[in-house]
């Protein structure tokens, strides 16, 4: 770093993302993100979730986990550290795995 320069905290990720996609046409993806907050996390896999659930019917369970349940998946991750989300798409299966950074296995 210059002098002069400002150092700003890089905070420590307190939770670590497991996304997974596994394609009808049998591409498989996974990535793994870490984040600061559970509202972070949350917010990530709303983003994620609307792009899948833009081929998906308007009662597809992805978008009521869109437009309200995601709150509750946010309460879990405070209470409890950890939480899970898997829908079945027609371009094949989409799941998220959250969990606390401390416990989480990053590959």
């Amino acid at each position: 770093m210059e002098d002069g320069m400002l150092a700003y905290p890089v905070p420590a990720p307190a939770y670590v993302i497991d996304h997974v996609f596994s394609g009808a046409d049998h591409q498989h993806r996974r990535v793994q993100l870490p984040v600061e907050c559970a509202d972070r996390a949350v917010s990530w896999i709303r983003i994620q979730a609307r792009t899948y659930g833009a081929t998906a019917p308007e009662d597809h369970p992805i978008w009521g986990w869109i437009d309200t349940l995601h709150r509750a998946t946010e309460r879990q991750l405070l209470l409890t550290g950890a939480a899970d989300l898997a829908f079945e798409l027609d371009q094949g299966r989409v799941s998220w795995s959250i969990r606390r950074a401390v416990r989480a296995r990053i590959a």
